[in-house]
């Protein structure tokens, strides 16, 4: 009995035994594993933000500009742009922005970096360039007169026609004392546009356009250069129209005393809808290419003299249906002119 009992001891020893070796095991596997996972973790998190993100407040460098995007938390992302002649809109060669030429990406060579450029990506106009109101021309609307109806914001300038009579404009004149832009001789002059309608429908009387720089006044018949609607409403449609300020050789007249010859209707989708719109200004003619692609050919015989650049919307005798409010708005994303 005595040594039956001495085995059972010996046993039950050797039982504690093996659970305490099973005990440093389990122990010892589960600790490194926890200890990995932990540091997994917090990788992940490091590399991959959490989609709820606490809102920033402060002022917005230089270039960066809040804009709409859909599939960001909260549906707005920070667009950064680069130095003048960098974009991520239009076409470019090399990262410098060059005319769109052969279609909406293609990109032409050896115009260099632009001379001219607003990529808009700030929150007020410059008016050191550009003058906040027009002249309300020949009596129609075309013009706007309402400064609080132009703003910048987005990336992108934005003219309102408020309500009727209440439209927008924006020139790069120099009268009145401020310093301007004049486009002078020849060269290439591109906008990206989004122009109220929808799809093949133009609202309002909104263009994007060309005319001969004055001291003084934009007086249509003291002009002394051609004016190019390079993309303007017309009844509801986009047209390109050139308007020479004679009579001599006249074969259409317009109604501010001189000339013009217009492109067919332009066939696609431009409303609401951002398209690249430009025109080659060389000496005898002007090419007008809307996303790249010429759209015709028109005879120019200003000789080459400054013009200023235009952008507006209004309602008139000429326009579309009138549209008000965010319906009635047209964007800018940018303006650029090179010159060889």
């Amino acid at each position: 009995m005595i040594r039956v009992h001495a085995l059972s001891k010996a046993g039950m020893k050797f039982r504690h035994t093996d659970r305490a070796v099973r005990a440093i095991t389990v122990v010892a596997v589960i600790v490194p594993v926890a200890i990995l996972g932990a540091y997994l973790t917090i990788l992940s998190h490091a590399a991959t933000p959490a989609a709820s993100v606490e809102a920033e407040t402060g002022t917005l460098a230089s270039g960066a500009a809040i804009v709409s995007d859909s599939s960001a938390s909260g549906g707005e992302a920070v667009r950064f742009s680069g130095s003048s002649g960098t974009t991520t809109d239009g076409c470019s060669v090399t990262g410098v922005a060059a005319p769109c030429i052969g279609g909406p990406t293609t990109a032409a060579s050896g115009w260099g970096a632009p001379v001219f450029d607003d990529e808009f990506n700030g929150t007020s106009v410059n008016t050191s360039v550009w003058q906040t109101t027009c002249p309300d021309w020949s009596g129609t609307l075309n013009g706007g007169n309402v400064a609080g109806n132009v703003s910048e914001s987005g990336g992108a300038l934005v003219l309102t026609e408020s309500a009727s009579g209440q439209g927008a404009c924006v020139e790069t004149s120099d009268y009145a004392g401020a310093a301007g832009y004049r486009f002078s001789g020849y060269g290439f002059a591109e906008a990206r546009v989004s122009f109220p309608g929808s799809g093949s429908t133009i609202y309002d009387w909104p263009a994007w356009w060309l005319v001969g720089a004055n001291d003084n006044t934009v007086a249509p018949n003291n002009a002394t250069g051609d004016e190019t609607d390079i993309a303007e409403g017309l009844g509801g449609k986009l047209t390109a129209t050139e308007h020479y300020w004679h009579t001599s050789g006249c074969s259409v007249s317009d109604n501010d005393n001189g000339c013009q010859q217009q492109l067919p209707i332009a066939s696609g989708s431009y409303g609401d809808s951002y398209h690249t719109f430009g025109v080659d200004r060389e000496a005898g003619e002007t090419t007008v290419y809307y996303d790249g692609t010429s759209i015709g050919t028109l005879p120019t015989k200003d000789g080459g003299k400054p013009v200023w650049l235009v952008f507006n919307v209004g309602d008139g005798e000429w326009g579309g249906s009138q549209v008000y409010g965010a319906n009635g708005t047209m964007k800018v994303d940018y303006a650029r002119v090179w010159q060889k």
